[in-house]
């Protein structure tokens, strides 16, 4: 005995079929796009000296950089100084989500303790302001960016911001 499918069956057949083809996805048109070298992120880095800030500009560009960091690339001591310096310049923004972006990739980026000082004053004014998120952040990163050594000069701040 035969029995022929029903309508229902076949109905779902070729949704199914049809869901397989639609949800193929090709490797080849997909384009990754934070992909970017080292010498285009170093490039485009001269954004964030610009007047007026390119807020969304620059959070790709920061995303980039992170990339970057994060594929294993690594960058020379002057190309991580004249970055970090870059960066710094973004804490002039008043961008909740920028000085977040700013935050991380200072804190990923390894500067070395001669240039670190010089965004001392910025984090050291986030972690007594009235903003937890930049209070918070801004402790994240003095503990990755600060010589042991330091620690005692910026004792009273951090237990401001504590308290």
């Amino acid at each position: 005995m035969t029995t022929t499918p029903s309508l229902k069956d076949i109905v779902k057949e070729k949704i199914a079929t049809a869901l397989k083809e639609n949800l193929k996805v090709d490797e080849a048109d997909y384009v990754n796009p934070w992909t970017s070298d080292k010498a285009a992120v170093l490039q485009k880095s001269r954004c964030f000296g610009e007047t007026p800030i390119d807020t969304e500009k620059c959070l790709h560009l920061l995303t980039q950089v992170l990339y970057v960091l994060q594929q294993g690339e690594k960058f020379t001591e002057t190309e991580v100084t004249g970055l970090f310096f870059g960066v710094t310049k973004l804490f002039q923004t008043t961008n909740n989500r920028l000085r977040r972006m700013v935050y991380l990739v200072i804190k990923e980026l390894e500067a070395p303790q001669e240039v670190v000082f010089i965004c001392m004053s910025c984090l050291i004014k986030d972690m007594n302001g009235k903003v937890d998120c930049a209070r918070a952040n801004a402790i994240r990163v003095m503990s990755h960016v600060l010589d042991p050594a330091m620690a005692a000069q910026i004792d009273r701040y951090l237990k401001i911001a504590i308290a």
